[in-house]
């Protein structure tokens, strides 16, 4: 019993160990990835947008081929307020009717995020492209690329682990990375945001997904009574 006990003792503490090390190296990512941000978000601040924003930019905007225009409009419809809203309050609604109101929740936190990072972009006041000071709305980070990163990335947390087959898994990892990439260059074709924007809300939006990714399981493990309440059981009481 004694052997039986030390072993249990031993088991549990190298499952502690183990957990602690995945929790500082899940820290040491975040704060690889906070660390650009903050510091581009400061120059940010300071300029309204950097030499190699022109460059790229330039770039973009050379694109060939007819309809290049239209087909930009296209890609930034939905990280419009009325696209936001529709695509994540039908995504919220399908994930909470297959996988729960975990997966609901988790959706609608999108939300949440992107008014924070409106605040945000009021707080570093850049101005967008041709525009000397600020007059409408402000430029960084791009909310259009932000929607993008954290809906297509919510929908991969949240489907992933239910894709057994890894070519399912694979399609739909290319899927989201070209509509995450197209609509920044959509921002910066149709010339509302900079380059640099564009990074910003990336790297924000990689960080809130970072979180998400660590949150869900503890999200899993949490009890509502109401939620587990069984009508059968009553009946048969």
């Amino acid at each position: 019993m004694t052997e039986m006990r030390e072993g249990t003792i031993q088991g549990n503490t190298a499952t502690d160990q183990k957990a602690g090390l995945a929790s500082h190296w899940r820290v040491l990512v975040l704060v690889l990835l906070l660390t650009p941000l903050g510091v581009l978000a400061y120059y940010a601040h300071e300029r309204p947008y950097f030499a190699w924003d022109v460059t790229i930019a330039n770039w973009v905007l050379d694109i060939p081929g007819p309809g290049v225009d239209t087909f930009m409009e296209m890609v930034s419809w939905l990280g419009t307020k009325i696209g936001i809203l529709i695509s994540i309050l039908v995504t919220a609604g399908v994930a909470t009717r297959i996988l729960g109101w975990r997966a609901g929740v988790l959706v609608l936190s999108v939300i949440m995020i992107i008014g924070v990072n409106e605040q945000l972009k009021e707080l570093i006041g850049r101005p967008r492209p041709g525009e000397l000071i600020t007059i409408g709305s402000k430029s960084f980070p791009s909310g259009h690329v932000l929607h993008a990163v954290l809906l297509s990335g919510v929908i991969w947390l949240l489907a992933r682990p239910r894709l057994p087959k890894q070519r399912h898994q694979l399609m739909l990892a290319a899927v989201s990375i070209a509509w995450v990439v197209l609509v920044g260059l959509s921002r910066i074709h149709l010339e509302r945001h900079w380059p640099s924007d564009a990074l910003g809300a990336y790297l924000l939006g990689v960080s809130a997904l970072w979180v998400m990714a660590w949150v869900v399981p503890v999200l899993d493990r949490i009890q509502i009574p109401f939620c587990s309440h069984s009508p059968s059981k009553d009946k048969a009481s």
